[in-house]
């Protein structure tokens, strides 16, 4: 899991994607408009960060 500190107001984006490349292609524009990206490439891990840390936005691949 890739996860940054951010400020509490930043929206949080989820990214499930198992390819690394395009996790890392995806957090770094988010990164970039201002929005505080957050990767996981286990579907496994995905409920308990979201029941933990809830994010505004979860973008799943396929």
């Amino acid at each position: 899991m890739t996860e940054l500190p951010v400020d509490e107001n930043t929206p949080r984006i989820l990214i499930v994607e198992d390819e690394p490349k395009l996790g890392q292609l995806l957090i770094d524009y988010l990164q970039a408009a201002g929005y505080a990206p957050t990767l996981i490439n286990h579907g496994d891990r995905v409920l308990p960060y979201v029941r933990q840390t809830p994010p505004h936005l979860i973008l799943a691949g396929s």
